[in-house]
């Protein structure tokens, strides 16, 4: 839906940074506990050159991973969400203008018209 003939073989990723962190959080206010160092690694994810997001894991000093988390960048999740929502009334509509006994032509510009707006949208995701 995103990327128009999606090959997997496109996806790249590379490490970004690795840094060190000291937070000092109100229940751990000792500098050199576990909690308050971490060490953040983030790996950058790209498809046809063009960069999609990033994947970033949180290490305590001793090395255990605590948390991590991936984090997309498409260009607005409106246009996806509306992408998404006609294509799912384009699946149902033809079915459901039948049982309504909406005539055959009328289905079929109701039908143009959202494969349109779709087309449209589609533009706006891959420019």
């Amino acid at each position: 839906m995103f990327f128009n003939e999606f090959n997997i073989k496109d996806i790249k990723a590379s490490i970004d940074t690795i840094e060190h962190k000291t937070i000092f959080h109100p229940d751990y206010q000792i500098a050199d506990s576990l909690y308050s160092q971490q060490v953040i690694s983030t790996l950058d994810i790209y498809y046809i050159n063009e960069r999609i997001g990033y994947y970033r894991m949180f290490f305590h000093t001793n090395g255990e991973c605590f948390d991590d988390s991936l984090v997309t960048e498409w260009t607005g999740w409106y246009i996806t969400l509306k992408l998404e929502a006609l294509t799912e009334l384009q699946k149902e509509i033809k079915t459901e203008l039948v049982k309504n006994r909406v005539e055959e032509d009328k289905i079929e510009k109701i039908y143009d018209l959202i494969s349109k707006q779709i087309s449209k949208i589609k533009d706006q995701i891959h420019k």
